[in-house]
């Protein structure tokens, strides 16, 4: 039984999918949402890889459906749970051309709910279609201040996600200040944090050459060592999804004890990063993610609360890689 049912907690928690067979066992752990990447051979037989349709130029891992088909497979009743990622900064004359039509084909299975970086691109499809679609500004768009809220508000946006690198204090300033406009938030919680800000990041994600988040680096604050990372256990670079590491809660990118406070500030949805990850580590962090949410009511404080969840997941020490330092 999913406790959350009972409790007045309007949070939900978005997880990735790689097939439509997943969806009931994401379901019953408690996920709400489902975004995923959609490449048609179309794409990939006149781009390759050399243009992120979604941000994932990787061919071998992490790819995405490439088959209409496998989109017609989601029930009728979930198809407005489903989000396709765009998440490419920009694209070429062609491209946007290709994307028109893309998008029409998805409306007609009855999905309309996309994932989308490229500015330019969310006001043409307001253009193109409408109210017919339901475009959610990506993380990687880069809104880091309310005044960039208000120009997508103007286009009829009703959902952003709060790149990786906003603090929860710039993420309440925000809310606190577009109330007004109705827009529903979503922030990361788990997973793939990266030294990088995505909106700004033009590195090459791909199987031929080493990505430049699995470089060897050194992280500095006033000469002071704050973390440094070799990568020596990661033998792939195709994917963190066939990296030799055992999965751990959050030994990617963490912050769960952060959940009682983004709830508190308005958040609306809880973003779990992980396309392309096997289906049991997916679940094994919807699950987490669930009970911490379940338990955000049982705390009167953020300390308490962020006391609890150390003790349940991290008795050991918390991961390196924390989402939202103080």
């Amino acid at each position: 039984m999913n406790i959350r049912r009972f409790m007045n907690v309007n949070t939900k928690i978005t997880s990735p999918i790689n097939e439509p067979s997943e969806l009931p066992l994401l379901k019953k752990a408690g996920a709400n949402e489902f975004y995923l990447g959609y490449i048609p051979y179309e794409w990939i037989s006149t781009r390759f890889n050399f243009m992120p349709l979604n941000g994932r130029e990787r061919m071998f891992a992490d790819f995405g459906l490439c088959n209409k088909k496998e989109l017609e497979q989601f029930n009728s009743n979930d198809k407005d749970k489903i989000y396709i990622t765009i998440n490419g900064h920009y694209y070429n004359n062609d491209a946007y051309i290709f994307l028109k039509d893309y998008i029409a084909q998805i409306l007609k299975i009855g999905i309309k709910n996309f994932i989308v970086a490229d500015f330019f691109l969310i006001m043409m499809l307001k253009k193109w279609f409408g109210p017919k679609v339901n475009v959610i500004v990506s993380g990687d768009a880069g809104v880091y201040n309310s005044e960039a809220v208000k120009e997508f508000a103007d286009l009829g946006i009703k959902r952003l996600i709060f790149p990786r690198k906003t603090n929860i204090n710039n993420m309440e300033k925000i809310v606190k200040e577009t109330i007004h406009l109705q827009i529903e938030y979503e922030a990361f919680v788990l997973n793939e944090l990266c030294y990088y800000s995505g909106a700004f990041c033009n590195a090459f994600h791909c199987d031929e050459l080493l990505r430049i988040c699995r470089l060897p680096k050194v992280l500095v604050s006033e000469e002071k060592v704050i973390k440094k990372e070799n990568f020596n256990k990661r033998k792939s670079n195709l994917s963190s999804n066939t990296d030799l590491e055992q999965k751990k809660i959050g030994n990617t990118g963490c912050g769960l004890c952060k959940i009682w406070k983004l709830s508190k500030i308005g958040i609306n949805s809880l973003k779990i990063v992980g396309r392309g990850k096997n289906t049991k580590d997916i679940l094994m962090d919807i699950k987490a993610v669930d009970f911490c949410l379940q338990m955000v009511e049982n705390y009167k404080t953020e300390q308490e609360y962020i006391h609890m969840v150390k003790n349940e997941f991290f008795p050991e020490g918390c991961p390196n890689d924390c989402y939202y330092v103080d």
